[in-house]
């Protein structure tokens, strides 16, 4: 059951949703926060808005709250926030060579590619859980079965998050692992915010 604050949190998550993107309205902000539910900052998720607009985004932290933000970020002040952001600083912070950025470039893409599809899944088994709770009757067995192809689906996002760190760490010199350690530190506790993704 949820309780009072989650209920406010989630209201105030999709004012501010409505408040950055006007046109979108309040259903899609709905939508932005729906497609988070139960999965991590930083996965990508795909909405359909009442328009029948397909939105990709990435689940981010704004003010607490899970909230697709669409590829490319929001328009106005949180253009230019995204992953590319994130990964011109980890070179600068590690003062990675041209070399070291071209191989990492690749394994994130690698890693992107790979887990596309169970990104996909993940999406798709969602929406069927959506639906199965509209039903006129509701089959435990089925949704039951989706949560865990789901759960399923998120142990290999995990592994794969898992896998490039390890693969990025083994790129580093012995002084860029020591600074990467200080950068990892500077990123926990700000908004959930995971540098090495």
């Amino acid at each position: 059951m949820k309780t009072f604050g989650s209920k406010a949190k989630k209201t105030l998550g999709i004012v501010a949703i409505v408040a950055m993107i006007p046109a979108a309205g309040f259903a899609s902000g709905r939508l932005a926060i729906e497609a988070c539910e139960d999965l991590n900052e930083g996965d990508m998720v795909q909405f359909t808005t009442p328009r029948g607009d397909t939105v990709s985004g990435i689940c981010r932290d704004l003010r607490g709250q899970l909230i697709a933000v669409p590829e490319g970020g929001f328009p106005g002040k949180h253009r230019g926030k995204g992953p590319g952001k994130r990964f011109a600083r980890m070179a600068r912070k590690l003062d990675l060579t041209e070399a070291q950025q071209e191989q990492v470039r690749t394994l994130l893409e690698s890693e992107r590619e790979r887990v596309a599809p169970l990104r996909k899944q993940l999406a798709e088994t969602r929406e069927k859980i959506r639906q199965a709770t509209l039903a006129e009757t509701f089959d435990e067995a089925a949704v039951r079965a989706l949560a865990v192809s789901q759960s399923e689906a998120r142990v290999e996002l995990a592994v794969s998050r898992a896998r490039v760190k390890s693969q990025i760490h083994a790129l580093l010199t012995p002084e860029q692992r020591e600074r990467a350690k200080t950068f990892r530190s500077e990123g926990k506790g700000r908004h959930g915010h995971r540098p090495w993704r």
